[in-house]
This record gives structure tokens, sequence and C-alpha cells, in this order.
């Protein structure tokens, strides 16, 4: 599992963090937040049509920006580390703001196998 964020604000999208030889995918997975769940009336909010796939190729993986970690983090950050993917589309750099366990074996092949930078 893992979560996509559109804004260091948002609140994430919860999907299937993928990691094959070639590429890193990113699948979400829509549903409805269980607490919202209880206190509604109508029908859930999922999305008719499934959301794209978000995929990265390896090779035009940059870096990996980890976040600085500050006081109040253990109480206030979301249940996995966030942490910014840089690639590269053609000659454009794109950032990725992605949310993983730091337990798992993708983010430790990530740390192990990309540059990585102490963000902000």
């Amino acid at each position: 599992m893992g979560q996509h964020f559109s804004t260091r604000k948002s609140q994430g999208e919860w999907g299937l963090l993928v990691l094959s030889e070639t590429a890193l995918r990113f699948r979400p997975t829509p549903g409805e937040n269980w607490f919202d769940s209880l206190f509604r009336m109508a029908a859930a909010r999922v999305p008719k049509e499934p959301l794209a796939d978000i995929l990265v190729p390896l090779e035009s993986i940059a870096s990996i920006e980890l976040p600085k970690k500050r006081f109040f983090d253990f109480l206030f950050s979301p249940p996995f580390t966030v942490f910014t993917l840089r690639y590269r589309s053609g000659n454009t750099e794109h950032d990725l703001l992605l949310g993983a366990d730091s337990k798992c074996e993708l983010f430790r092949w990530l740390l192990s196998n990309l540059p990585v930078a102490k963000g902000t």
C-alpha cells in the first residue's frame, strides 16, 4: 500500500505502490474514508470510472527527496513516510509526491538504488 498526494496539504489517495524490474507504478484504489461513511446518508462518493495508473520507468527516475523531520511529525504527519520522487519525461523534470511504509522492501530499494536528498 502507498499514497499519492497532489500537494503537500492534500489528504492523498490510497493505492497500490508496485515496483517491477522496469517501472514504479501507483494504482489508485478508489474508496471512501470509513469515518465519513458513518455519518453519510447518501450513496458512496466512489468514482464510477477507475482512476488512471501512474507509471514511472525506473531509468527516468533522477532522485528521491526525503522530508526534513520536525518536532511534532510523529503526531501530525501521515502514517507513511512522504517523499518526493523526481523523474524526467522527455526534457521535462517532474515531481511525484508519494507515501510508503519506511519498513517495506520497496522503500528500502528506492533508498539504496537512487540518489537521496534531504528536503526542507
